[in-house]
């Protein structure tokens, strides 16, 4: 289900992606009575899926405090624009550097994504089994990634981790 909705704050200094958010004419600044302006991020379409969500989490909701949690966010799209969105969330975070948390199932989503990736257990009770250390810096070049044997090192290790702690002999 996707749903456009809007947000509104006191302060452009708030709203901490407003340069990009300009670009894609989503912000419209109203002025105040008292010589400021009324921000509003206006027709942002948030798209809801039954297992899929993303939450904007802090002081203001768009302040530098602010946490962005992704929860299989690209899940349900086609490789090339999964591959697109991707980049996109990648050179947001590598411009503002806001804190992002993603859960994903994809191996090479996580690689790709991450600087660390947290390996669950199974279960109701699942706990963090491992965190690992994505090898590679910012900005990130996915055909290079894709071409080193560190890329395959870690990708084998975190399936080799899956497989161990989720594979059933039924």
């Amino acid at each position: 289900m996707t749903k456009s909705t809007s947000f509104a704050m006191d302060d452009r200094h708030k709203l901490n992606n407003s340069a990009f958010l300009e670009i894609e004419n989503l912000v419209k600044s109203y002025p105040k009575n008292d010589g400021g302006e009324f921000v509003v991020l206006d027709n942002v379409n948030l798209t809801v899926g039954e297992d899929e969500y993303i939450s904007v989490i802090g002081h203001s909701g768009c302040g530098k405090s602010t946490l962005l949690k992704m929860d299989e966010p690209f899940g349900a799209l086609d490789a090339l624009t999964r591959g697109k969105l991707q980049r996109q969330v990648l050179d947001i975070w590598e411009n503002h550097r806001q804190a992002v948390m993603m859960i994903t199932h994809d191996v090479d989503e996580a690689i790709y994504m991450s600087d660390r990736i947290i390996l669950m257990t199974n279960g109701p009770a699942a706990k963090i089994g491992e965190i690992l250390e994505v090898p590679f810096s910012h900005p990130r070049d996915r055909a290079y990634m894709r071409n080193s044997e560190k890329y395959y090192e870690l990708r084998n290790y975190a399936l080799n981790f899956l497989e161990r702690n989720f594979t059933t002999d039924e």
